[in-house]
């Protein structure tokens, strides 16, 4: 709530008209305002406020002030023109890479969707299990793509290779 106060300060101190005007005031008071929101709901949800999920919706939100501060440094600023410069030539190139990854996850999630959990025989005491890698499965599209993204850049494709292994042996 530090920053509700440092936001309602500054309203009183400039006025409500002045503190509008800038940019990065209307982010941050909107950040302020739905992470007010968000406790709100946090404290309103009892039988869950011992979930971290609320904390790290905050936080994220927190995130934004940061990546708002990065406007004003000017190696920042060239590193955005850059990529905005480039984003047309490499969006085909991108497309297809997506393209790609949802036929495999489809195919994934065809051959492999709901094999695994974590009482599967075959998979308790592997690298896998002592990674915690459970969320990284096919059982369905979202996090299918997350292991077909984790496959590409080859994340410990090793481990991933050996659990679907022993997926494909049901």
């Amino acid at each position: 709530f530090v920053y509700i106060f440092e936001l309602v300060f500054h309203i009183v101190v400039v006025g409500f008209e002045v503190f509008w005007r800038d940019p990065s005031n209307r982010v941050h008071f909107m950040v302020d305002i739905a992470s007010v929101v968000i406790v709100v709901f946090w404290f309103l949800d009892a039988s869950n406020v011992e979930s971290l999920s609320w904390l790290r919706l905050i936080l994220l939100l927190q995130l934004v002030r940061l990546v708002e501060l990065f406007r004003y440094f000017e190696r920042t600023k060239q590193l955005i023109d850059t990529m905005k410069f480039l984003l047309p030539a490499i969006m085909p190139l991108l497309k297809m890479v997506f393209c790609l990854l949802s036929l495999y996850t489809a195919i994934g999630v065809q051959f492999f969707g709901g094999k695994l959990h974590r009482n599967h025989p075959a998979v308790v005491g592997t690298m896998f299990a002592k990674l915690d890698y459970w969320s990284y499965n096919y059982n369905d599209y979202v996090a299918g793509m997350v292991l077909s993204f984790n496959l590409m850049i080859g994340r410990d494709w090793i481990v991933f290779a050996k659990v679907m292994r022993v997926w494909s042996d049901r």
